[in-house]
């Protein structure tokens, strides 16, 4: 025996139990909003994000793989987006030479290489790079890439000028950009 198809007052009914459950959400929430205020509302979802992020790495054990380095964690995290950068970097020469000059990692034929294929062997090495090297690195590139205009201007410069990578670090260190 098939079940008989709801009727339209049946299923108005229904619908309308949705919008009165939405309703009275809305007006909850607005509750909460009204009794903590947004800041402190965006405060709880930040700690409770942290602490459901930090139950998850304690329950698969990830925090024996995380670095204890924060500039090493930095680095493995921009260094990927800078290489693919073409205007800071226009060609796997100018990584390969950059991974060489400032990072102090010697890629074996890297122009047999892909640029992908590079990236990935500096990235692996940064875990066995010098800790105090690797906070210079990661305080330049910062600087280097805050996003502001005057760093791009900064780094054209620099290219234009024929600078080092290694020059163009100190001068990043150096200046109040």
């Amino acid at each position: 025996m098939a079940a008989k198809p709801k009727s339209p007052t049946a299923k108005s009914a229904t619908k309308d139990k949705g919008s009165v459950k939405k309703v009275n959400f809305l007006q909850e929430l607005m509750w909460v909003f009204e009794r903590y205020g947004f800041s402190q509302v965006k405060e709880f979802i930040s700690d409770l994000e942290r602490d459901v992020s930090s139950n998850i790495q304690q329950e698969f054990g990830l925090q024996e793989f995380a670095p204890k380095n924060p500039n090493q964690l930095f680095l493995v995290g921009v260094l990927p987006k800078i290489f693919s950068d073409a205007k800071i970097f226009s060609s796997n020469e100018e990584i390969a030479n950059f991974s060489e000059d400032i990072l102090k990692v010697k890629i074996s034929r890297w122009e047999k290489k892909s640029r992908l294929e590079l990236i990935g062997h500096i990235v692996c090495s940064t875990a066995q790079a010098d800790d105090k090297k690797l906070e210079q690195i990661a305080t330049a590139l910062k600087k280097l890439h805050s996003g502001r205009k005057d760093a791009d201007i900064f780094l054209e410069k620099s290219r234009q000028d024929k600078k080092s990578w290694n020059e163009i670090i100190q001068l990043l260190l150096q200046s109040d950009q």
